[in-house]
């Protein structure tokens, strides 16, 4: 592996980037990934670390007692947006941090009805509560739609689990399916100092 001093050694694939444990701020890009890598903390850490959903335009309804959190991971509630990159797993319900950062995250929902909604991003939790919250807003919606954002940035260890949660006072909450009315977006901002 060989670059000038402080330039970036061009790696072909994972095998390359694996057999290369160089100090940490060496540079590197990954051809076969199209993306630029840098070392920090004996990781390589992409700035390209990214990834979004965004609501599918199928209908879906979740049914919940009165204020009880429920996972937003129904599999036809969410469809690709931005495809995850930089070493993020595919989002499968959740987000799995794959390095140590700060990482800016945003969920935003909408319900079509009037109610009093809470969404919170939940770290390393299975559980539909509120353990874990680091994030949320409560609202109340008006005109028949309720819209809750949550946008924030934390530090966040690899092998956080973020997901998106809810509850409500009411049995069941349809949500809108237009576009651009909901999103779930991770994307990582720079290392832990």
């Amino acid at each position: 592996f060989t670059a000038m001093a402080g330039g970036v050694v061009w790696l072909r694939n994972a095998i390359e980037q694996a057999a290369w444990s160089p100090a940490d701020g060496a540079e590197a890009y990954r051809m076969d990934e199209r993306s630029f890598m840098r070392r920090v903390g004996g990781q390589w850490v992409s700035p390209s670390i990214s990834g979004g959903v965004k609501r599918s335009t199928v209908a879906t309804t979740f049914t919940a007692s009165s204020n009880v959190w429920v996972l937003l991971d129904n599999a036809t509630f969410w469809q690709v947006d931005q495809p995850a990159g930089g070493g993020l797993a595919a989002f499968d319900g959740k987000w799995t941090v794959p390095v140590d950062g700060v990482y800016d995250i945003e969920l935003q929902v909408r319900a079509l009805a009037t109610i009093n909604a809470a969404v919170c991003i939940k770290r390393n939790s299975n559980s539909a509560d509120s353990a874990g919250e680091i994030g949320g807003m409560n609202t109340v919606g008006v005109g028949g739609v309720t819209e809750v954002q949550c946008r924030t940035r934390r530090r966040l260890k690899a092998g956080h689990v973020l997901r998106a949660a809810f509850y409500t006072s009411a049995g069941s909450v349809s949500w809108d399916a237009t576009a651009d009315t909901s999103f779930f977006r991770i994307q990582y901002v720079e290392p832990l100092r």
